[in-house]
């Protein structure tokens, strides 16, 4: 079975009353699930390199990575028989409006913790953000 790697980000920005985070829902042709900005890495970038071009391309968002964090899942693709490896990053939004690509992402919502939490469709994207609650708190 082959393997492919993704890399993207958990995007938050700072309300005058929270934190809220970017989560955006895909196209059909792409499963028509909410979860966070994220692609197939290109040769010769970096996972740092990735993940900032996915979040553009996918958000328009210019975004700062966050030192100190990277969290990696795995799991099977069962529809096309892949292996599938992701590295999330967590960053800054530095410009805040944000817009769906209209082919991958049909639709994007900032969201409370709770809220973004309850949006996810996926477990494995519950648990990273998860751990990015956890690693802000003790920022």
């Amino acid at each position: 079975m082959k393997t492919e790697k993704s890399c993207g980000a958990i995007i938050f920005r700072r309300s005058k009353k929270s934190i809220e985070f970017i989560v955006i829902k895909h196209s059909l042709s792409v499963g028509g699930h909410w979860d966070f900005p994220k692609g197939h890495v290109e040769a010769g970038e970096t996972e740092q390199e990735t993940a900032l071009r996915e979040v553009s391309e996918e958000t328009g968002l210019r975004v700062k990575l966050i030192e100190g964090f990277r969290e990696e899942i795995r799991y099977v693709d069962q529809i096309n028989n892949v292996n599938k490896v992701v590295v999330f990053f967590v960053g800054e939004a530095i410009s805040s409006e944000a817009k769906g690509d209209g082919k991958e992402v049909v639709d994007l919502c900032w969201l409370e913790y709770d809220l973004a939490l309850e949006k996810l469709t996926y477990e494995n994207a519950k648990h990273v953000l998860k751990k990015v609650e956890l690693f802000l708190k003790e920022r």
